[in-house]
């Protein structure tokens, strides 16, 4: 299986091609990879959603992890897979969004054979992107979910907010202490800011949380010294 492999010898734009046909291909499946939505004559996939995303993941952790290691690899396919653990979750499951990546993230730290510490930091990375992009692909038309099955989505990231701005408030507290390679550190900086962001603008936070927020104060004190720095 492709998704299993690691394929080094394959040109980066023919790999970003391939992840790219299967993003449009989880899409276009949509809400037929949820099990209660499946008609009986329906055709079974011949790979099932749950082993997909958890290849994905897999893969999406491996690229960020090279990305991290070689400044000169960019984050394209890595993002793409991100977006591909992001549909199929929303397409095959309705178990939530913290609980559906907890239990990936350790199913990869589980399956992670590598003392280098940095793989742990790059499958958290890997948890914050597909965070991200949650609320977003939700609205995706290019997503085929079911009307219902897209409204309990919109009624799961309003409900998960607080949860989600606490689980990403604890990433940055952590990324100060992990001591990472400036590539790295500010490379997970700029992904938390922006599920920050993304959750912020589609959940359903309370004023107060968001206003009293470390993210916010953080967010704020980089870009007045970024406007410091240019003047």
């Amino acid at each position: 299986m492709w998704l299993t492999q690691v394929h080094s010898h394959v040109e980066a734009h023919a790999q970003l091609f391939l992840v790219n046909a299967i993003y449009r291909a989880i899409c276009s499946r949509g809400s037929k990879d949820m099990a209660k939505y499946q008609h009986r004559k329906e055709a079974t996939p011949a790979i099932s959603p749950a082993q997909l995303v958890v290849s994905c993941f897999h893969q999406l952790c491996r690229h960020i992890h090279e990305s991290f290691s070689q400044a000169s690899t960019p984050m394209n396919v890595a993002n793409q897979f991100a977006c591909c653990v992001t549909v199929c979750i929303l397409g095959s499951t309705d178990a939530g969004v913290l609980p559906t990546l907890d239990a990936l993230a350790g199913q990869e730290r589980a399956n992670t054979t590598t003392t280098n510490a940095s793989m742990l930091y790059c499958i958290e990375m890997a948890v914050i992107l597909v965070l991200q992009l949650v609320p977003e692909e939700i609205h995706n038309k290019r997503l085929l979910l079911r009307i219902d099955h897209r409204t309990s989505w919109e009624s799961v990231v309003q409900t998960e907010s607080v949860s989600v701005l606490a689980a990403v408030e604890t990433c940055w507290r952590a990324l100060h202490s992990h001591g990472l390679p400036k590539p790295l550190h500010d490379k997970m900086e700029r992904a938390i800011f922006q599920a920050f962001a993304t959750w912020v603008e589609h959940g359903r936070l309370p004023p107060a949380a968001v206003a009293n927020s470390m993210l916010l104060s953080a967010v704020l004190e980089q870009s007045s010294q970024q406007l410091r720095n240019d003047s």
